[in-house]
């Protein structure tokens, strides 16, 4: 076993040396697995401390949240058991199985939500350090996993429990990635290949955008690795049969049962459309509405000296990551209808990635990476931004919090089958304002139950009238909730 070991060792060092002896790398590759304990640590400091609001126990559940905690709260496990999609967009069986999973571990403890959420954040951030590590400065990963840390404009899904699926998404992706480049390392190993293509059917399933992720896995054995084609399509079978399998499910869904047109989430396949919703998401991601032309004119010029000045080796893994921004935008670019900024938390690894690479030895390069990161950095801080998106989430999580506990000290026992009529609440996403009342379903553990929120007392009392028993009306002010049923019990008509 030893001779076995050293002989693979000496092949995969002669490859470098041979790499190298060519001109096709700056570098050697380095093992997939550095053991770099001070840059995790670093990397935990930074998502911690960067995010700790997250974890204070302020935020809470809002929006679709609810309408996956009702899924959580009355579905089978079995109902999540589905390999294949029967829906083009919205059908990831793994991500709800996820929040299913905390749900019963953890309830409705949202703090526990949330500090999950930042530890998937860490481990993603941990894993583009690993991968980065293996082709560009141990500096350059570094950066690039702690822009990945701290990019606020990418945040919103660690916010978000709907949003586990970007989240999730990308620790599987990542992980992947990683798995392969541990299987490249052992001149292909089949164990691990199945291991990543498992991982690779689990992301697919979890998040679409992960289809594409089969395309950077091939960029990067051919040019990163510079693998022979002909290793690379033995190697990778087991991707491509997942591959294969979900791409042609995907065209027949696409085919046969399109999304309406007038549906958010219906696709554009026109050029136009994806270059402008590209352009809305690097816009967002670079804060283009905080500084303004001049800054985009920097960036632009910032790409083109990096491109003169960059070595080989570095430039191509920068255009790695920039194919991967691409690439983890995926339907997002094909959907014009509803841009989120959400959706930037996968691809924002791969630019990270890219800004990371461009670092090298040179004076250039070091310059414009050092402005370039301390502008995504500091410009949240500097212009108030970090401080409104902090003060708007636990402002709403305060507001929900409230809102809810009130409600239920108000209601008590409800009757099932009851119809709850609510106005006053607030923000627009004051717990009652998804799914006809899922938040009241999930907390009385009641699918009976069903709730109409409405501008005014008057809107809303001839639908009271008129609905039967039993029914309860509630009116929030400074959300706390008042129990008006009766009065308006007596001013319906006999």
């Amino acid at each position: 076993m030893n001779y076995l070991t050293d002989v693979k060792t000496l092949k995969y060092g002669e490859s470098v040396l041979k790499r190298n002896h060519a001109g096709l790398e700056d570098m050697p590759l380095r093992s997939a697995s550095p053991r770099n304990a001070l840059a995790y640590v670093c990397i935990l400091l930074f998502c911690l401390l960067y995010n700790k609001w997250l974890i204070s126990g302020t935020l809470y559940f809002y929006f679709d949240d609810w309408g996956w905690l009702r899924r959580a709260e009355f579905s089978s496990w079995a109902s999540y058991l589905q390999v294949l999609p029967n829906m083009i967009y919205n059908d990831r069986p793994f991500g709800g199985a996820f929040i299913k999973a905390m749900y019963t571990l953890f309830g409705l403890n949202h703090q526990v939500f949330s500090s999950v959420f930042l530890l998937l954040h860490v481990i993603n951030c941990s894993l583009l350090y690993a991968i980065a590590s293996r082709y560009i400065s141990r500096f350059g990963s570094l950066l690039a996993a702690i822009l990945s840390a701290t990019w606020l404009s990418s945040m919103t899904g660690l916010t978000w429990t709907a949003a586990v699926f970007d989240i999730l998404g990308a620790t599987l992706c990542l992980a992947t990635i990683y798995v392969r480049l541990l299987s490249v390392e052992r001149r292909g190993s089949l164990a691990l290949d199945i291991v990543g293509a498992i991982l690779f059917a689990l992301s697919i399933r979890t998040k679409e955008f992960a289809l594409g992720n089969i395309a950077l896995i091939i960029i990067v054995d051919l040019l990163a690795d510079r693998q022979k084609p002909r290793d690379v399509l033995k190697q990778l079978i087991p991707y491509l049969f997942v591959f294969v399998v979900y791409f042609v499910r995907y065209v027949y869904l696409q085919t046969h049962k399109p999304l309406d047109s007038g549906n958010l989430y219906s696709l554009d396949f026109s050029p136009l459309s994806i270059a402008s919703n590209l352009w809305f998401y690097i816009s967002l991601l670079f804060y283009f509405n905080i500084f303004g032309k001049i800054w985009i004119f920097f960036v632009a010029a910032c790409i083109i000296t990096s491109a003169i000045t960059s070595n080989r080796a570095s430039l191509k893994i920068a255009l790695i990551g920039l194919l991967g921004f691409a690439v983890m935008l995926g339907p997002t670019l094909l959907i014009p209808k509803h841009r989120d900024e959400l959706y930037l938390y996968t691809p924002h690894f791969y630019m990270a990635l890219s800004i990371g690479a461009v670092y090298s030895n040179r004076f250039i390069s070091k310059a414009i990476t050092a402005v370039v990161s301390i502008g995504i950095f500091a410009a949240p801080l500097a212009f108030g931004r970090y401080e409104n998106i902090l003060n708007y989430y636990e402002s709403m999580g305060k507001a929900n919090i409230r809102q809810m506990t009130s409600a239920q000290l108000v209601l008590g026992k409800i009757e099932p089958g009851s119809k709850i009529f609510l106005v006053g609440a607030t923000p627009i996403f004051n717990p009652f304002s998804y799914g006809h009342g899922d938040s009241l379903r999930v907390i009385y553990r009641d699918k009976s139950i069903s709730a109409v929120e409405g501008a005014s007392i008057a809107q809303l009392e001839p639908t009271f009238c008129a609905s039967p028993e039993p029914k309860r009306f509630l009116e929030f002010h400074n959300q706390l909730a008042t129990d008006l049923t009766a009065k308006l019990r007596s001013r319906c008509d006999p």
